[in-house]
């Protein structure tokens, strides 16, 4: 019986400790990178929740790279309310979130 129920807690388990560690990777991942650039664009996402009808919004500010890549960043509005297009963002290793410069 010791042996069913150690089974059938491994298999609850796994899937628990596996989203973690995919979790773990990407914070790592965002971590360890490191760009600079500058505003090309702002955009606000409303978002509807299904459930309840509540409405929120994303903030995402589209920077281009000094590399020439675009990237969608998602910031808190504080951070959005204060970049300009034309401003620079900074967004340096061990960081996750970009600094304006």
């Amino acid at each position: 019986m010791n042996g069913c129920l150690s089974v059938l807690g491994l298999i609850f388990l796994l899937p628990f400790v596996l989203v973690i560690l995919f979790i773990v990777k990407l914070l790592k991942k965002s971590k360890d990178s490191a760009w600079a650039g500058k505003v090309v664009e702002k955009k606000v996402n409303v978002v509807e929740d299904f459930d309840s009808g509540n409405e929120s919004n994303n903030y995402v500010l589209v920077i281009e790279t000094d590399k020439g890549t675009k990237r969608n960043i998602a910031v808190a509005k504080p951070l959005y309310d204060s970049c300009q297009v034309g401003d620079r963002i900074d967004k340096p290793k061990g960081s996750l979130i970009p600094k304006k410069v």
